[in-house]
């Protein structure tokens, strides 16, 4: 028990947030994979792994929809000759940014072993937005 009380958050967090393998946290811990493996069941932590996985996938998922919508009222704007809010530009440069920084993030804490394809703004999507704005 006292094993326990000492390691568990610390092999939960390793497990959870930081993608190890049960092997991993045990040469980290010195606790045995067979207790790592009870502890990871009582403590549901391929759930809150998993959850950590949606809501970090959500949140980039969530900014690039908005910075979409801006750049399609934007460019409606430009289209119509009107020219665009301050506040919607302002949102927009500000934003962008913020996207490629939630996906290193997300790039860096997601399992070595799980393969995805890219996401997000393409570095020519960037260019295209930083001349248009003037930011070039």
């Amino acid at each position: 028990m006292a094993k326990k009380a000492a390691h568990y958050a610390e092999a939960e967090r390793l497990y959870v947030s930081e993608y190890n393998t049960l092997d991993q946290i045990s040469e980290k811990t010195g606790v045995s994979e067979r207790a790592l493996r009870y502890w990871k069941d009582e403590g549901g932590w391929d759930n809150k792994r998993n959850a950590l996985q949606q809501n970090s996938a959500a949140l980039h998922s969530e900014l690039y929809d908005l910075a979409r919508t801006l750049t399609k009222s934007i460019k409606s704007s430009l289209d119509s000759e009107v020219e665009p809010s301050p506040h919607q530009l302002y949102t927009l440069t500000r934003l962008v940014p913020l996207l490629t920084k939630t996906k290193d993030y997300e790039d860096a804490s997601s399992p070595a072993d799980v393969v995805e394809q890219p996401k997000g703004i393409t570095d020519e999507t960037k260019k295209k937005l930083r001349q248009m704005f003037g930011l070039e």
